[in-house]
């Protein structure tokens, strides 16, 4: 039971963003908008985005986890059906224009080199895959421990079984006001996985410490190859940067608190996809829209990230409006051009809104 479980979270975790990153309404363009691991990305970040929208009204209103979690199912539900219609126009289309385009994909995607280069890329991709690999099994297999377990299993179980959200305390099971959990309020990630955990059947505690971890570490990689493709033309340039990359994560053991040994050893707490995952989402957005600072589909997806950020750590709340503030400022030296930098307040609204929202949990009126 436990195998068919596992089997069905991982299928949809790959299918459900897809679909919902194909179906997103907007136009598309560049090098940076297409493709399988694009949609994925936007799909999961969608995803996550969503449920952040939908829990923090429904958390004030006292609704409950199963409410929450139709309305969640309702929107992805009508943007993964869209999507799948999307889905086969867009096979239709490029099984039509596929021998017309076939030069221009080779170009813009990396495809793989001829004769002793393209051996060398396949041995390096393998050598990446297996790399990716043995940190997923190892570190879904093993376990570590720490101060923290307790809060986030803890509330993804006490939400799963009392079907309310951040209505108790997850170290006692008392009934607190939402001010005594202000940094989970607005940022309650382990919710999102007691809403998943009834979706396939596993128990929460089973779900975020022995199988979560192997999604936020190959998202943490599909954003770092996603990276690569924009600062690399070849395939094989990109699959170095991979291999550097991931010899980083191993020789990351210098700190608990370093990026990759934080994401291995704390997989399943929110504040670990933070930095393993949306902080280098940031700036591989930032970096294509310095490319396309008109693409419309990559502001939606930084939009996106941003909300999606927010369900992650409350910390980013704070040091959100200091990234972007830096992208901006370092973009209006550069081109002396206004828009870009409205188009990143604007995105980073959600920061302002929802640090307002828990310095006022914090300390009321």
């Amino acid at each position: 039971m436990f195998a068919a479980n596992t089997v069905l979270f991982i299928a949809l975790m790959i299918i459900c963003p897809y679909l919902t990153g194909v179906c997103v309404p907007v136009k598309r363009s560049g090098r940076a908008a297409t493709g399988i691991l694009e949609n994925w990305n936007t799909g999961m970040l969608v995803m996550h985005a969503v449920f952040e929208i939908l829990v923090l009204p429904g958390t004030f209103l006292g609704l409950s986890l199963k409410k929450v979690s139709a309305a969640w199912g309702f929107v992805l539900f009508v943007i993964i059906a869209a999507g799948a219609v999307r889905a086969v126009r867009m096979l239709r289309d490029r099984r039509q224009k596929g021998a017309l385009r076939q030069e221009r994909q080779r170009e813009e995607r990396g495809l793989p080199a001829e004769g002793r280069g393209r051996v060398y890329e396949v041995i390096l991709l393998l050598l990446v895959a297996a790399a990716v690999l043995f940190q997923i099994v190892y570190v879904c297999t093993h376990a570590h421990y720490d101060d923290d377990d307790a809060y986030y299993v803890g509330m993804a179980v006490t939400s799963y079984y009392t079907n309310t959200i951040s209505a108790f305390h997850p170290y006692t099971g008392a009934a607190v006001p939402l001010s005594r959990m202000a940094n989970y309020v607005l940022s309650p990630q382990p919710v999102f996985w007691a809403m998943w955990a009834k979706i396939t059947g596993l128990h929460p505690a089973v779900l975020m410490r022995s199988v979560l971890p192997a999604v936020y570490i190959a998202w943490c990689y599909v954003v770092y190859y996603l990276l690569a493709k924009i600062l690399f033309r070849k395939f094989s340039r990109r699959l170095e940067f991979m291999a550097f990359v991931l010899l980083v994560s191993f020789l990351g053991g210098y700190s608990p608190a370093s990026g990759f040994v934080f994401l291995f050893i704390r997989g399943w707490q929110g504040k670990s996809w933070l930095a393993a995952v949306f902080l280098p989402m940031f700036w591989y957005l930032w970096i294509a829209l310095r490319r396309e600072p008109d693409n419309r589909f990559l502001w939606f997806a930084l939009a996106a990230a941003a909300w999606a950020s927010c369900l992650a750590a409350s910390s980013i709340l704070f040091l959100g409006p200091v990234i972007f503030g830096a992208f901006g400022l370092q973009y209006l030296i550069w081109r002396r051009k206004w828009k870009p930098v409205f188009m990143l307040a604007a995105c980073a609204l959600p920061f302002v809104l929802l640090g307002v929202c828990e310095l006022y949990l914090v300390w009321p009126l």
